[in-house]
């Protein structure tokens, strides 16, 4: 999916998405975006939340940097599975 025009409009778009849920598809692809524009994966952290049969969640922070211009993006998000489809909800977006 290439429906993520947010770095196009320019990097603090990107902050228009905190407190949306994503499906796995429309998180990879806003990934993808940044991966496009130059920024890698420089820092993360995964912290388990709940563990039930049916439903699980992750706490995730992931912090991406662009070696060329030295702007950061810091992404916190849940990853929820819930019998077996997975979402993901955009808690908070930085932008430095």
């Amino acid at each position: 999916m290439t429906n993520m025009p947010a770095l196009k409009k320019g990097l603090r778009v990107v902050q228009k998405m905190r407190g949306r849920t994503l499906s796995p598809e429309r998180f990879g692809a806003f990934l993808e975006t940044l991966f496009e524009n130059g920024y890698i994966n420089v820092n993360g952290s995964v912290n388990p939340i709940i563990n039930y049969m049916d439903y699980k969640a992750w706490h995730q922070i992931e912090e991406f940097e662009n070696p060329s211009t030295h702007e950061k993006v810091v992404i916190e998000f849940i990853k929820e599975w819930t019998h077996g489809h997975i979402s993901y909800y955009i808690k908070d977006i930085e932008v430095s």
